[in-house]
């Protein structure tokens, strides 16, 4: 078990969690949930020099619960209702019990049989009598109903079995809860007549914090409390230690005095646990250095003050191991480290707890303080008050009959569980399963669970101590790609004989588990609930070479591919991680006794070379070698880790600094603390570098060549400072011997690993836009099942529906309601189009396997696209994505562009003409790196879209982007091609075009010139007019001309395809948003006599070009006729949709005179050519286009 530094210490080592010291005692006083006086005298900065150290064990969870009868923080020492009830009913005022202000239906009180009040038993209402009073004062009367006995009060619990209970009428009574948790996790009232007046319901409401009270506040997980004692305990004892509670971190502050006492018996009862009233207000002064509660100072606070907060509950749970028979290391070979294991409690009032769901101590009732203590060695439950002649100390500890302490009875946890589950048969049975003699089996696993009341006002006392055991385990840690756990997930863990990793079939899974809340699922011996995790060495005495298969992913995931597993050196490595994404991180946990030798120091009787760490500050930081020089490393996984340039071999002042610096930069993670039996132990979570090259794991198979052939070595450090940022403490930097030798017990190692399996969640992403790219809201779409693949939906209902937001955006998912895309074929239809653009009617195929998410997009002339990135790397692997001097294999990928066939669930991919895109991986500012996001290297795009068919992106490593031959840098291992797809999560869009909801028509035009070639100067143009009725049809926008112009055939932009087409232009898109007949006439425009080609008789040549739109969805049928003289200068072309205009040449003859009897005749050619320009009219005038 490690114990983390999570707050401040008294001699400033460490930080608080919530940054300073100043600043966490700044939060309880302004936005804490903690109460505060005016009369405080002891500011935040002198409180915040007097945080101690605390830690929160691993597997124990702590929930805090604020409880009220009026309002949060209301005086709850006023008992309306009761103070002038006359016991003798001779007169007075008298209550009614039905009073709703009254106290006992206040609040937290309305309708329960557990009351929180002062003075309970005198305070009673109207018919109601203390059954305990004593002679000479009011006793029970005729009629009257005795008060329940479980908010009596008294010095000792309410169990209805000890003499000086004063239970005469039913001295066979049960006590407050039942022997057994209920079904819901939670304490449940006996049922007892006497105590709790028939009551069978569940606490659930004073302890579970997902049930909501307008009376109570629950602070779940909270964090902080504990402390470890000299002696390795757990602990929290209030009359050592104030502990008030911040809301604003969800996390105690506890402080080095105790504080607050019972204004009756003041020094005997200094020291209180209240929990959410703050530190400034119990401490009265600073004084000499230490707090000060001054308890005859002007506003001290007393345990019965109305100013203090008396009503709140505490639940703790932790998981333990039973082994050693109760000890904490085995007592034949270790007898100076093996102590019993014991839990102990001290305090008032209810105290409830259970082991595997049974009650073990009872400690229940309104009551003064009394001890709880469960030894897990001799199975003693003792029920005692501490110091109880005040002859003795206040240490939560029985100390025997002779000491002060006071036995009120003794029992065994192995007859306490079997009375306890009583006739609960099938719990009955698994408490004997578990049971050895008085106490529990060694090697099995339970949880203790502990339940705590304050109902009372006055004093609050709170002692709380344990060393229960737990190991390191060898867990799965199953995430999704953000390294979120996940819960429900299925494995089953194989045994093989090689490194083939076959598995026979038909054969049987060594072990079989589901991952628990957190996503872990640990190694354990059998499924039962006491099983005890399975540790490294047993697993490696089994096999070498294990198989691990994801049996059951959550729904909308994919599965990991199998996990080859294998051992070197104690650890349990992945084999295939670049192909699975499954990453063994392996720990360590480093220990030491009270002493360690500093480096160099050999002769055992020197001890100048002896450090004791139980001051000063022990820290341990990977080295990292270079030739013969080391090197500190420092970082992390995720931002990368830096190796220093100081080489600390030489262990001077710069390399003392060095590794100071390295220790800091892991915050507390690097700290050796006590731990449970007694040792320094601190456990290294993150391992820099391939832990195969690590000194102490050569050591073991190689030992002759391990300092050789080390890349890497842990190195042990102890300074004198309390800090590693105190100033100088660099100066007394020692290292410490690691390895034993024949005198000297070294520093253990013990490695754990976490296999981190990722599960890729399926996401499918569609943008619906115009054919300009403006993004369109409103379509709708439809995902149909679709199992053979064939494009059409296997039934009518649709899976799931979706619209597209202002975006043009939607997520595709399998269920309505869900945010799930489940594996399998799928059809996706657009179900209705945005207003004013056609529906498109393309069936997209979709398939989702465990592989990824893959979409068709068609052929290269329909509306459908597929936009393809990588994605974000899994988290496991995030220990290759930063650029850093340790590991960078994974920094720079590549993309290969792929296309594919699916056949009977079988992918067949092959490469693109299209060039790979090149990625890097690059931690967004401002976030903490649990998106592992890659960008475009360079100038490189981000994305790839395909307009045809499947396609998917083939991610491999990226040695050198665009570097020419590629080399392997010495951070990188080269992957060669391997594939890395199951390593990013993809990124998939579906890209639709909607075209507008029209129909679109045009013609031709041909211009044909009879006499002569085209000259380059040739220009004809030509009107296309619309009817009056189309001319109005174009105004209102119904009939859309072409906008632009379009000219060929020019001197510049002549070219032989104007040639091959025969002087011919089409005529632009004409669209039409409505329904109707449309009429165009076309002709050819005369040029102005000046302007006229001369020789060239123009085409007199009219053409009618009629449109009938009868269906928006699918363009019309253009018809054209002959208006004029078409048949001598124009005719319609074979394909009834091109007008020919026909031009004649005639070539102009001139005589000219002749000159010396001779003369000479010029013929004027004129030059040819042709720019033919075609032109609509919009509204009557019109729009000409040149040809």
């Amino acid at each position: 078990m490690r114990a983390r530094r999570m707050s401040a210490v008294s001699r400033g080592r460490g930080i608080p969690s919530n940054l300073t010291a100043i600043v966490a005692v700044a939060a309880v006083l302004l936005c804490g949930t903690v109460t505060s006086s005016a009369s405080a005298s002891v500011n935040a900065a002198e409180l915040a020099g007097h945080l101690i150290n605390t830690v929160n064990p691993r597997g124990t969870t702590i929930n805090l619960f604020d409880y009220w009868r009026t309002a949060p923080g209301a005086d709850d020492t006023t008992m309306p209702g009761g103070e002038n009830y006359q016991h003798d009913h001779g007169g007075g005022d008298a209550w009614d019990v039905s009073i709703s202000d009254a106290w006992w239906n206040q609040g937290i009180n309305s309708g329960k049989t557990l009351k929180f009040g002062n003075d309970m038993k005198s305070q009673l209402p109207a018919g109601y009598c203390n059954p305990e009073a004593t002679e000479g004062s009011t006793r029970c009367g005729d009629g009257d109903t005795k008060w329940l006995e479980a908010n009596l009060g008294g010095s000792y619990p309410r169990d209805g079995k000890l003499s000086n209970e004063g239970n005469v009428d039913s001295p066979n009574a049960l006590g407050i809860v039942s022997g057994v948790l209920g079904a819901d996790g939670y304490p449940t009232l006996s049922g007892d007549s006497v105590m709790v007046g028939g009551d069978t319901s569940s606490l659930d409401y004073l302890f579970n914090p997902a049930v909501s009270s307008n009376y109570k506040n629950s602070y779940p997980d909270v964090k902080n409390l504990l402390k470890i004692d000299e002696d390795g305990y757990y602990e929290f004892n209030a009359k050592e230690n104030y502990a008030e509670f911040d809301s604003a971190t969800e996390s105690f502050n506890v402080y080095d005095a105790p504080a607050i006492t019972n204004k009756s018996h003041k020094g005997e009862r200094l020291g209180q646990f209240f929990p959410f009233d703050s530190a400034n207000d119990a401490f009265t002064d600073e004084q000499g250095g230490n707090l000060v509660y001054n308890e005859n100072a002007d506003g001290a606070l007393y345990s019965n003050s109305n100013k203090l907060n008396h009503f709140f509950g505490l639940t703790m749970e932790t998981q333990f191991i039973q082994q050693y028979g109760g000890h904490t290391a085995d007592p034949a070979e270790n007898p100076g480290m093996a102590k019993e294991v014991t839990y102990n409690f001290s305090g008032d009032d209810d105290v409830w707890v259970f082991i595997d769901g049974v009650l073990v101590g009872d400690l229940g009732g309104v009551h003064s303080a009394v001890s709880l203590e469960i030894n897990f060695a001799t199975g003693d439950v003792f029920r005692y008050i501490d110091n109880a002649t005040g002859n003795g100390t206040y240490n939560n500890t029985y100390d025997g009959d002779n000491s002060g302490d006071q036995l009120i009875d003794r029992t065994k946890i192995a007859s306490k569980m079997e009375e306890s589950a009583g006739d609960n048969q099938d719990k009955l049975n698994e408490v004997k399963s578990v049971l050895a003699g008085d106490t529990l089996k060694d090697n099995t696993s339970h949880t203790l669970q502990f339940f705590y009341l304050e109902r009372g006002n006055t004093d609050s006392n709170m002692s709380l101590k344990f060393n229960l055991q737990q190991i390191p385990e060898s867990d799965i840690l199953k995430v999704d790609q953000n390294g979120q756990p996940m819960q429900g997930v299925e494995f089953d863990l194989y045994k093989t004989e090689d490194n083939n990793y076959t598995v026979q079939n038909n054969a049987t899974p060594f072990y079989h588990g589901v991952t628990d809340e957190d996503g872990r699922l640990s190694f354990r011996t059998d499924s039962s609930a006491h099983s005890v995790p399975i540790t490294l060495e047993q697993l490696e005495k089994e096999s070498t070479y294990w198989v691990l298969r994801e049996t059951l992913a959550p729904s909308g995931y994919r599965k990991a591919g199998e996990m080859h597993l294998y051992f070197s050196n104690g650890l349990l490595l992945s084999d295939n991680a670049w192909e699975s994404g499954a990453y063994a991180q392996a720990h360590v946990t480093l220990s030491a006794g009270t002493t360690a030798r500093e480096y160099g120091y050999d002769d055992p009787t020197d001890v100048g070379g002896l450090v004791e760490l139980s001051s000063g500050t022990t820290f341990a930081v990977v080295l990292k070698r270079d030739g013969s020089a080391w090197h500190p490393v420092s970082g992390n996984a995720t931002s990368g880790w830096q190796v220093s340039n100081v080489d600390v071999s030489s262990r001077d002042l710069e390399a003392a600094q060095a590794v100071l610096n390295a220790a800091a930069s892991y915050g507390t993670a690097h700290i050796f603390e006590v731990g449970t039996n007694g040792s320094y132990e601190v456990t290294l979570e993150e391992l820099p570098g391939d832990v195969n090259t690590y000194y102490y794991q050569l050591l073991q198979t190689d030992r002759d060549n391990a300092t050789a052939r080390a890349e890497y070595t842990i190195g042990y450090y102890h300074t004198d400072a309390e800090s590693l940022n105190s100033p100088g403490a660099a100066g007394s930097v020692v290292r410490l011997q690691a390895n034993d030798t024949a005198d000297y017990d070294g520093f253990d190692r013990v490695f754990s690993v976490t296999l981190n399996v990722p599960n890729i969640r399926n996401t499918l992403s569609l943008h619906k836009k115009n054919k300009e790219g403006t993004p369109l809201q409103g379509a709708q779409f439809a995902l149909y099942q679709d199992d053979n693949g064939d494009g059409v939906p296997d039934k009518e209902d649709a899976e799931y529906s979706a619209t597209t937001g202002n975006d043009g955006n939607v997520s595709i998912y399998t269920k309505s309601g869900s945010q799930i895309l489940e594996a399998g074929s799928y059809v996706l239809r657009e179900t209705a189009a945005p207003g004013g653009y056609e529906k498109d009617d393309t069936a997209i195929r979709i398939v989702v396997d465990d592989t990824g998410v893959y979409v068709d997009a068609g052929s290269a002339d329909d509306n459908i696209a597929v936009q393809l990135k990588p994605g974000a790397l899994v988290s496991s692997m995030k220990g290759f994505a930063a650029n850093d001097q340790v590991d960078a294999t994974l920094h720079d990928v590549q993309a290969q562009p792929q296309t594919g066939t699916y056949n009977a669930g079988t992918w067949t991919w092959t490469n693109t003409k299209d060039n790979p895109l090149h990625f890097h991986y690059e931690q967004a500012q401002g976030t903490d790196g649990s998106t592992l996001t890659y960008v475009p290297t360079g100038d490189g795009h981000d994305s790839y879209t395909t307009q045809s068919g499947w396609s998917r992106l083939n991610i491999t490593q990226c040695l050198n982007h665009g570097n020419e031959p590629a080399t392997v840098p010495d951070n990188k291992e080269n992957l060669g091609g391997q594939s890395l797809n199951a390593l990013f999560t993809g990124n998939v869009t579906i890209l639709v075009t909607n075209h507008p909801e029209q129909a679109e028509a045009s013609f031709n035009i041909r211009k044909q010139l009879d006499g002569r070639d085209w000259a380059d100067t040739d220009s004809f143009q030509f009107t296309v007019t619309p009817d009056s009725a189309t001319a109005e049809a174009v105004k209102k926008g119904t009939v859309i001309l072409p906008e632009s112009r379009l000219t060929i055939g020019n001197t510049t932009d002549l070219d032989a395809t104007d040639q091959e087409n025969d002087h011919t232009v089409r005529y632009g898109d004409i669209i039409f948003l409505s329904r109707g007949t449309y009429i165009f006439t076309v002709s050819e425009t005369k040029p102005e006599s000046a302007k006229a080609i001369e020789g060239v008789h123009y085409s007199n040549a009219q053409f009618r070009v009629t449109v009938n739109v009868t269906d928006l969805s699918r363009d019309p049928v253009v018809k054209i006729t002959v208006e004029g003289s078409g048949g001598v200068d124009g005719s319609i072309g074979a394909d009834a949709n091109t007008v020919t205009f026909i031009n004649t040449y005639v070539a102009p003859v001139t005589a000219l005179p002749l000159t010396g009897g001779d003369a000479t005749a010029r013929n004027l050619i004129l030059a040819g050519g042709g720019i033919l320009l075609l032109a609509g009219v919009a509204w009557l005038l019109a729009r000409r286009r040149r040809v």
